[in-house]
């Protein structure tokens, strides 16, 4: 049975009248359970909670959260639950991503279904960021003005098609160390504290956090499903260090990066060429008076895999 490594995300930033760390405390199981994920482990410092879960990540600050699934798990229920407990007026921001699926006729809801969702309780607007017969990101947002902080934004790293030694690797090996020393992310985020987890019969996560700061990786190494998905929230480092330090790992077929900024800031895209990865495309979006949204999809050059297209089950 093939799995669904490529993801869906919601980010909800709240107002300061609601503390959902503390409020909600006790109720992530029950927001969890309506999309069929079981909290696997959990970490926390004073800022930020992290939870590894069955199917990605979950991540809650005092005013926000981040959460991330992936295989058939319906993350609309999730946001629905969170949605009927809190007062709209007290949501300042809502994004909802869906990546462009392997196995797409294998969802339990479309994007479009999960739009009508998101309609019921304000009013949003939905697009796309990419070509719609290649790689993209379709997106949401609530129709509502928000002022971003000036340091927030995040980096998304999302790989498709790896290496044949990479997927033989994350398929055989069952050693957190092995695994930990190989992606070697210590050397780029120093004195994080990780939460890890092998899954069965093959797969792999990390919840790391460090003061208000995250990364977070997750690796299906299954052909012809195979794929990574990074992220962070950390503005001091270099992503593009990163983005090539993966690479040299994974070796995939195609690379997509997205990044969140503040509207009022610029982002140079990283050119791969000496990496033999060359852009297809970029697209630009802005979300409302808050953040751009920047997508740029990356092909190797050469791959002479087939790159692995939806499959129609």
């Amino acid at each position: 049975m093939l799995f669904e490594g490529t993801e869906k995300k919601v980010e909800i930033i709240f107002s300061k009248e609601v503390n959902i760390k503390k409020d909600f405390k006790t109720l992530w199981k029950s927001v969890l359970q309506t999309s069929d994920i079981k909290i696997l482990s959990q970490i926390s410092n004073q800022n930020i909670e992290a939870y590894l879960l069955s199917e990605s990540s979950l991540f809650v600050w005092d005013h926000k959260i981040l959460m991330i699934t992936c295989g058939q798990s319906k993350l609309i229920s999730s946001i629905e639950y969170i949605l009927q407990k809190i007062n709209k007026k007290n949501i300042e921001f809502l994004v909802y991503e869906r990546k462009n699926e392997y196995l797409p006729l294998e969802q339990k809801t479309s994007f479009k279904q999960d739009v009508q969702s998101l309609n019921k309780y304000s009013s949003g607007k939905a697009f796309l960021l990419g070509e719609l017969d290649e790689h993209h990101m379709l997106m949401y947002h609530l129709d509502k003005d928000y002022v971003s902080d000036s340091n927030d934004q995040t980096t998304q790293i999302l790989i498709s098609g790896l290496g044949l030694e990479s997927r033989n690797f994350f398929t055989s090996c069952k050693n957190k160390k092995d695994i930990k020393n190989l992606l070697n992310l210590h050397s780029f985020f120093p004195d994080y504290l990780i939460d890890d987890y092998i899954f069965s019969p093959s797969g792999y996560s990390i919840n790391a956090i460090k003061d208000n700061f995250y990364y977070t990786i997750h690796i299906t190494p299954q052909e012809p499903v195979s794929y990574v998905s990074f992220e962070t929230n950390n503005i001091f480092i270099d992503d593009n260090k990163v983005i090539t330090h993966l690479l040299n790992i994974f070796k995939p077929r195609t690379l997509d990066c997205i990044y969140y900024i503040p509207k009022n800031k610029s982002k140079k895209i990283i050119n791969l060429t000496n990496q033999s990865y060359v852009s297809r495309n970029t697209f630009t979006k802005n979300i409302n008076s808050a953040y751009k949204t920047i997508f740029t999809s990356y092909i190797n050059n050469n791959s002479q895999q087939k790159e692995a297209r939806c499959l129609k089950i």
